[in-house]
């Protein structure tokens, strides 16, 4: 099978297993990734805590590898209103 692709694109998204979709881009007007998340259950909990993992393991095995001076917002707002204090989070504080 082959993804459609676009060379001209700065973005990848990615569908997991477990039916959790995120895309990865640059911001076109700052110097700033951007990464938005979506993901869907039974329970906003369950929701909120698959979003975070994605949250943390493309942090971990994607961005820190590549640009480890990267900064971050010390509150991480979702489109759901959860807030992630990036402080509490050990590979961000």
């Amino acid at each position: 099978m082959q993804l459609p692709a676009d060379p001209n694109s700065q973005m990848v998204t990615v569908w997991s297993e477990r039916g959790i979709r995120f895309t990865l881009r640059g911001s076109g007007t700052e110097p700033k990734i951007k990464i938005y998340i979506e993901s869907c259950s039974d329970s906003r909990d369950e929701a909120v805590k698959a979003v975070c993992d994605v949250f943390m393991a493309v942090l971990e095995d994607w961005i820190q590898p590549c640009a480890p001076g990267v900064t971050y917002a010390e509150r991480i707002v979702t489109s759901s209103g959860f807030v992630l204090d990036a402080r509490s989070v050990p590979a961000l504080g």
